[in-house]
């Protein structure tokens, strides 16, 4: 699926290929890396963790999952 914002694919590329194993970043940290605002950021993950949610249900996987 293409995303809306490409530059934010390759923010997020970019992140994935840069981080250090086990370390955490900031939402502004990704923000600023993917060039947009931190709403957008929250916003997505919003999304992402809505549809894997879903996917887990349907794989009976939620058993498995923390709230």
């Amino acid at each position: 699926m293409a995303a809306l914002k490409p530059e934010i694919d390759i923010g997020l590329a970019a992140l994935c290929l840069h981080a250090a194993p086990q370390q955490v970043l900031s939402i502004d940290d990704i923000a600023e890396v993917c060039g947009c605002n931190r709403s957008y950021i929250w916003a997505l993950e919003r999304r992402a963790v809505k549809k894997a949610l879903i996917f887990a249900r349907r794989k009976e996987l939620h058993l498995f999952l923390k709230d």
